[in-house]
Order: C-alpha cells, then structure tokens, then sequence
C-alpha cells in the first residue's frame, strides 16, 4: 500500500514537471504575488492557472514551489486576472 502511493505521488510529479516543461523561465508564487499586488490573500494557484489558460495563455505550475506557477501572460494580464479572482 505504502508503495503504491510512492508510485502514485512519482507520477503526480511527473505530470507536473511534464506540463512545466515548455512554459517560459521563471515564475510567479502567488503569496508574493499577493504583496506586491496589495490584493493580500490570493485564490488557489490552481484556480490562477485555471483562469489564465481560460483567457488563452500558457500556464503550469511548477514542480518545486508549491504555491508557484509558470506562464507566457504578462503582468498585467495576471495582475488583472488576480484582482478579478478576489
């Protein structure tokens, strides 16, 4: 059982690092995104990543920040995108 869940969490992270793998270099965390926004508490990194590709950008998170994730919108874009999530 234990080792089945390793296996299981490998392929999480796999997929992860996978769907990573052609974003840009660099990346956002959204807990710093929210101080220097001033929006304090942000939404999910989930729902963030979610809505940018709803709004047609490429958008992962990464695979070594939990709360991190990788996009081609620029900052406005994102900016805009955490103000309306709020």
């Amino acid at each position: 059982e234990a080792r089945k869940a390793g296996h299981q969490a490998v392929l999480r992270l796999l997929r992860l690092m996978a769907d990573e793998a052609d974003s840009p270099v660099g990346y956002y965390a959204v807990p710093e995104l929210g101080k220097r926004t001033r929006l304090g508490h942000l939404p999910p990194v989930d729902v963030l990543v979610q809505r940018l590709r709803q709004e047609g950008y490429a958008a992962s998170r990464t695979h070594f920040e939990t709360a991190g994730f990788k996009t081609t919108a620029p900052y406005p874009i994102i900016q805009r995108i955490a103000q309306q999530l709020q």
